[in-house]
């Protein structure tokens, strides 16, 4: 369901009022695996205008549900927020199950394995893989580590390329 272009700037005020650049930036990652100035808005722009364009994109692409859901995850307690995302996309509340929901899975699924770790066969095969379960540990902290870099370097890289492209045009204009 696209989203109701006389609801786009309502929606997206209080996006950019409510979310910070960085957290938005990881949830777009994280609902469409694209970063927000790679695939989503241009840069250099102001951030209202980064967000009515997001709106926008999200509209014409089809993905609004997911990411509003993932918002509205993320800050439950804005009232604002909420309000003009269940005006603009009345299912994303449905998107994600609650957080109610998810905790039962959790626990149901952790109490599975508690049970699953009584069987000695279980237990043996667990001690018996205890450094390969270590290396998996440290790979997937080093992966970590490597990904908050790359997202570093794009943020420098971002800043840069307007730094030079400022410098660029003011020595053209002289």
């Amino acid at each position: 369901m696209t989203i109701s272009p006389d609801l786009m700037e309502p929606l997206s005020i209080q996006i950019a009022r409510a979310v910070p650049t960085d957290d938005l930036e990881r949830v777009m990652l994280k609902t469409t695996g694209e970063g927000l100035y790679e695939s989503w808005a241009g840069p250099g722009k102001p951030y209202r205008e980064t967000a009515f364009e997001l709106v926008q994109r999200l509209s014409e692409r089809g993905v609004e549900r997911i990411v509003l859901a993932e918002l509205l995850a993320r800050y439950p307690t804005e009232a604002a927020l909420a309000a003009a995302i269940d005006r603009a996309s009345p299912d994303a509340r449905t998107a994600v199950p609650a957080a109610t929901q998810q905790m039962a899975a959790v626990v149901t699924g952790l109490a599975a394995i508690k049970d699953r770790l009584q069987d000695p066969a279980v237990r043996d095969n667990l001690i018996k893989s205890g450094s390969q379960l270590r290396l998996i540990v440290e790979t997937i902290n080093s992966l970590d580590a490597y990904k908050s870099l790359h997202e570093c370097l794009h943020q420098l890289q971002a800043k840069q390329y307007w730094v030079l492209k400022d410098a660029v045009l003011s020595s053209t204009q002289k």
